[in-house]
């Protein structure tokens, strides 16, 4: 009798010790006890074990701000990126025509050229959307596009501290109020003055180096460990989102009569911001503890799992120049400048690619714009998917995957990019949507890093 007495302890210590509720049948009690009593030792395990899981993850609170993490990386990229489609609207397409050499540079040795140089002539660019009426060289509009970076520099290691040290949920909700004001007033500044403009694309980039770091902030207060990876591929996918469907939308809007056509973009996009603002202001807390919406049992299970974060992460002072000194600080920094370069320069500049090196019209300019960041959604979650497969099979440590990946890549984007360089022209746009969509998918094996 003493002996089953003491495999049921054993079975009770380690249930309590795994979170793991027992499926053998229960052993007889022994003599002089009650069942009902061994079945109450059961039942209070059960019951600890109930309170201390969690809901599915895609049933629980925590994903819902996994989604509107999500909308502001949606909100922040699409009032970034939107003036890369609206550009070739806003400009007239005429007035410097005859300034650009894309394709008139090899006329005596292709005589592809030649049909794309007489294809480049004021009347078909009108006829194809590019209307526009503001006066900005190509050099005037690669400035417009790297203002917002210039704030970014600037705001961008202030924000990962204050994010840590202090309230995340404001700070984020300040900095997408500032992509929203800075978007509504866009098509008033812009009409106003050039110089204006890029003063308030440099205010926009403010707003741009908090977000980020909020973000990172945020998940390491809400999702635990084991969910991360799971949690950054589903809100970083709003960059893809954004850039893909602004895009279209864009291209549409362009072509209308409506408020104007162009500045339609940006009154959209500040709509969906400030709906995007009132979501957050009313269902997002900067940590679990200070949450109305969660339920107790997941405000258990992360408190748990991931501590109390209600205060401050972040407490003395920080080493920044071991931090700089780092090798694998170095390594990650340059592996991040070569993933996002290309990436930024497709947001910015591809409209203006179609527009005036493959002389594709407005409607086929947002289609082709979409593709290879359509191509990116889809291919970060089902490469995450097998990189994780192969982290858990043993098959990869983390270290080594993420070098594979990085290698593989690095090289498949200069390949494509090479191609695109050297082999297209007006007369091949399916070859450069094609190597457009394959450097998608390496832009995605770049940044596969968590």
């Amino acid at each position: 009798m003493t002996s089953e007495r003491d495999k049921v302890d054993e079975l009770i210590l380690k249930v309590n010790a795994n979170g793991i509720t027992p499926q053998t049948s229960q052993p007889p009690p022994p003599a002089g006890e009650s069942k009902s009593t061994l079945t109450n030792e059961f039942d209070k395990v059960a019951i600890t074990n109930e309170k201390n899981a969690s809901p599915p993850f895609y049933r629980s609170y925590r994903f819902v701000i996994c989604i509107l993490l999500a909308g502001a990386f949606f909100c922040s990229t699409s009032m970034r990126a939107d003036l890369g489609m609206a550009m070739v609207c806003m400009v007239n397409s005429t007035a410097y025509a005859g300034s650009l050499s894309f394709n008139g540079s090899s006329t005596e040795s292709d005589g592809s050229s030649d049909i794309c140089t007489q294809e480049e002539i004021p009347g078909g660019l009108v006829n194809a959307g590019y209307d526009g009426q503001l006066l900005w060289s190509p050099s005037m509009q690669s400035i417009l596009f790297s203002a917002t970076y210039y704030g970014g520099l600037i705001t961008v290691l202030p924000g990962g501290v204050l994010a840590d040290r202090f309230n995340p949920k404001l700070i984020l909700l300040l900095a997408i109020a500032d992509y929203v004001i800075v978007s509504l007033l866009t098509p008033l500044i812009a009409n106003a003055n050039y110089y204006a403009f890029f003063v308030a694309r440099i205010f926009m980039g403010f707003g741009e180096g908090f977000v980020l770091p909020t973000m990172s902030s945020l998940a390491a207060r809400w999702f635990p460990a084991s969910e991360r990876s799971t949690v950054a591929a589903i809100y970083t996918s709003g960059n893809q989102v954004a850039t893909s469907s602004i895009s279209v939308i864009g291209s549409k809007l362009c072509s209308t009569n409506f408020l104007g056509g162009w500045p339609t973009i940006f009154y959209l996009l500040s709509i969906i911001g400030t709906l995007w603002m009132t979501l957050w202001s009313l269902l997002v807390s900067s940590s679990p503890q200070g949450s109305r919406w969660i339920s107790k049992r997941e405000q258990h299970f992360l408190a748990r799992c991931v501590g109390n974060t209600g205060k401050k992460l972040a407490s003395g002072a920080i080493p920044w120049l071991a931090i700089a000194l780092s090798p694998a600080m170095i390594a990650d920094l340059l592996s991040t400048f070569a993933a996002n370069y290309t990436a930024t320069m497709m947001q910015a500049f591809l409209p203006t690619y179609y527009k005036d090196v493959l002389l594709v019209d407005l409607h086929k300019n947002g289609w082709f714009t979409t593709a290879p960041f359509l191509t990116q959604l889809i291919a970060k979650n089902i490469m995450g998917i097998i990189s994780d497969k192969l982290k858990k099979s043993g098959i990869l440590g983390a270290t080594v995957a993420c070098k594979l990946f990085q290698v593989v890549g690095c090289i498949l984007q200069s390949s494509t990019l090479f191609v695109i360089a050297f082999a297209v022209d007006c007369t091949l746009p399916a070859l450069a949507v094609a190597m457009l969509i394959i450097q998608g998918v390496c832009c995605t094996l770049l940044k596969k890093i968590f």
